[in-house]
């Protein structure tokens, strides 16, 4: 780039085009630099979904938001059939790596969460139908089924 201002001083010519060249090309690196590490930085942050039950607070999310405490009978069975699906997720993540400790976090979480809809079961019992409460019951069993591999295989 340099070599242009040479040749333009020597032959007498304007000395605006290479420069003007120069600091387009100076500005084209550093954004194509800001670009590229902007890029890397967003890609590190995009955690692929290698641990599913991961997904439990943004299947949440997707639910009109309502504390667990004030949900219908309809939106609580999608919760906790989503929780059963969690559960069963877990698994075969935790059957990879048992000491892994996101993983033992996870069940922890699911537990709480658990806790809580159990509470609210509690609450709408009286208002589920027989296929809602036995929809429950197999969410609960297949649930009750990951709870004891996660306690054969605990650390």
């Amino acid at each position: 780039m340099t070599v242009c201002l040479v040749k333009a001083n020597r032959q007498n010519i304007s000395k605006y085009f290479p420069i003007v060249g120069i600091v387009l090309g100076g500005l084209t690196i550093v954004l194509s630099l800001v670009i590229t590490i902007g890029t890397f930085y967003l890609i590190s942050k995009i955690e692929p979904e290698a641990k599913p039950a991961m997904s439990y607070d943004l299947k949440i999310d997707n639910l009109p938001y309502k504390p667990i405490k004030e949900m219908t009978p309809e939106e609580f069975l999608t919760l906790y059939g989503i929780l059963a699906d969690d559960y069963e997720n877990l698994v075969e993540v935790f059957e990879q790596d048992p000491y892994d400790i996101e993983v033992n976090d996870e069940i922890i979480t699911l537990s709480t969460w658990r806790l809580e809809m159990l509470a609210r079961l509690l609450d709408i019992h009286q208002e589920l139908s027989k296929e809602e409460y036995k929809q429950i019951l197999e969410y609960n069993q297949r649930i009750s089924q990951a709870t004891e591999i996660f306690n054969q295989e605990t650390p």
